[in-house]
C-alpha cells in the first residue's frame, strides 16, 4: 500500500514492523598513477552493518473508508575508508560519504464499488548527507570550504500519491498508482514517473 494507497481498502485490521539488515561489501582501487605510494586497494567498509526500518499501520474507518500510515526507511549510501585513498594527494583524515532517506506516508483509501477503490497518501521525505576527507576537490568549486567535513546537511520533499484498484471482468486486476513530489529547498532535483515512486529531493 505505500505503492498505491487505493489497496488499503482490501486489507484486514493490522499492524506491521519490520527491519532489513543490509551488509554492503565496499572497496576502491587506484592503479596506473604516477605518484608513489598511491596506488593500491582500499577498504570502504569500516561501518559494517546498517538497520533499515519499516513501519506500516491500516484501520477501517467504515465499510467503505480506511486509514493508513507507511513509516519506512528508503535506503541510502555509505562508504567508510579508515585509509583514506586520497591520502596520496594531500587528503586527511578517513574518507566516505553518507546520505539516508526516511518516508512518512499517511494514506485514505475509499470503497467506490465492490471490488474498486480509491486512494490518495501524503508522501513526505526527509534526506540527510555528509561527505568527509574529500576536502582536495574543493580547489574546483565555488565553495571550496562546504566540499567536505561540514557534518549532515539536509533536505526535505513533500508530494502525493493517487491510486486505483479495481476488477476488470472476472479473472482480470488492475492496479494503478501515480506520484508528483516537490522538494522544498530551491535547487534540489527530483524525478517522477507513472506507476513509480519518485525519488527523494537532493540535498542542498
Amino acid at each position: 500500500t505505500a505503492t498505491n494507497p487505493a489497496g488499503l481498502m482490501f486489507l484486514d485490521n493490522r499492524l506491521d514492523l519490520g527491519v532489513d539488515v543490509f551488509v554492503p561489501r565496499r572497496e576502491a582501487e587506484i592503479s596506473g598513477n604516477m605518484f608513489p605510494g598511491v596506488d593500491d586497494r582500499y577498504d570502504g567498509n569500516d561501518s559494517k552493518t546498517f538497520y533499515i526500518p519499516e513501519f506500516g499501520y491500516r484501520r477501517a474507518l467504515s465499510d467503505d473508508v480506511a486509514l493508513g500510515l507507511a513509516i519506512y526507511g528508503n535506503g541510502g549510501i555509505n562508504t567508510d575508508y579508515r585509509d583514506n585513498p586520497y591520502g596520496g594527494f594531500g587528503a586527511t583524515g578517513q574518507a566516505g560519504v553518507n546520505m539516508e532517506q526516511v518516508f512518512v506516508s499517511p494514506a485514505l483509501a475509499w470503497r467506490i464499488a465492490e471490488h474498486s477503490s480509491f486512494g490518495v497518501a501524503l508522501n513526505l521525505a526527509h534526506q540527510r548527507f555528509r561527505a568527509n576527507g574529500i576536502g582536495l576537490f574543493g580547489a574546483f568549486s565555488s565553495e571550496p570550504t562546504k566540499v567536505s567535513n561540514n557534518g549532515h546537511d539536509t533536505s526535505n520533499g513533500a508530494g502525493v500519491r493517487i491510486g486505483w484498484q479495481g476488477r476488470i471482468g472476472e479473472h482480470l486486476a488492475r492496479n494503478n498508482s501515480a506520484s508528483m513530489m516537490a522538494p522544498a529547498l530551491a535547487g534540489t532535483i527530483l524525478t517522477c514517473g507513472n506507476l513509480a515512486s519518485c525519488s527523494a529531493p537532493a540535498p542542498r
